[in-house]
């Protein structure tokens, strides 16, 4: 898989290595400051797809305190969590909803760690890459699954600054509900979660969504929070993309 994931960089520019500890180019804090330094207009709306208790959000807000973001997240112990913060934020919009790549319900598995929390099962594999008491799944519950295109057009949006999805597995899907956004370029900036081992069943891949956005159009700028294993595999890591 590495070798296959230098072979893909290499041909956009980019050549992997690993760097000392866990990450190869920082998190979310080193990501936001990236995109603030190559966007010259304000930023006014982020949408967060997996927000959990809204992490996220906060450091969002912090650099970009003008901006709206709409958090997506369906955990209800989460939920409470954001909703407290959009009650004290009026930039904060909550939706208690699962975002996929088509309208219905659907079982979500609510697991011993939140952050694993995921419409996809966890994988028989998932213990040899993240601990057992983080995948391990406590219980479950039926959940409302949206579209980002059927959301922003209900909402009249057709400008988004950011696109963040964490989804556990199930990115590619809420990138192909969000087809009519990414084809008339209507976001500017992708950062979205990409798996290289297998945590969950029937989960996307690094190459499968790079392989969706590149002919909308959307092409790999950098890769952030990368993580590996103490072996030297790289586990999932957060690519970052934008037209042209």
């Amino acid at each position: 898989m590495r070798r296959t994931l230098n072979k893909l960089l290499r041909g956009i520019g980019y050549e992997l290595s690993k760097t000392s500890g866990t990450t190869a180019t920082g998190i979310k804090g080193p990501f936001l400051k990236y995109i603030k330094d190559r966007q010259p207009q304000p930023f006014r709306l982020c949408l967060d797809v997996g927000a959990n208790v809204g992490h996220f959000a906060d450091e969002y807000l912090a650099e970009f305190s003008d901006s709206d973001i709409h958090c997506f997240e369906p955990t209800p112990q989460a939920l409470e969590t954001l909703r407290q913060k959009a009650a004290k934020n009026p930039h904060i919009t909550v939706n208690a909803k699962a975002v996929g790549k088509t309208r219905g319900t659907s079982t979500f598995n609510l697991n011993a760690k939140s952050v694993t929390n995921s419409l996809l099962a966890a994988s028989s594999d998932s213990a040899q890459w993240a601990p057992a008491s983080y995948m391990a799944k406590e219980t479950s519950l039926e959940v409302e699954v949206i579209t980002l295109d059927d959301y922003c057009a209900a909402s009249n949006i057709q400008h988004v600054d950011l696109l963040k999805i964490d989804a556990q597995g199930y990115d590619l899907k809420v990138l192909e509900g969000a087809q009519r956004l990414l084809q008339e370029k209507w976001v500017n900036w992708i950062y979205v979660e990409m798996l290289l081992v297998p945590l969950y069943e029937g989960q996307c891949c690094f190459h499968e969504i790079h392989q969706f956005l590149h002919p909308l159009g959307y092409n790999l700028q950098s890769l952030f929070g990368t993580v590996f294993s103490p072996q030297g595999r790289m586990k999932w890591t957060n690519g970052l993309f934008a037209p042209g």
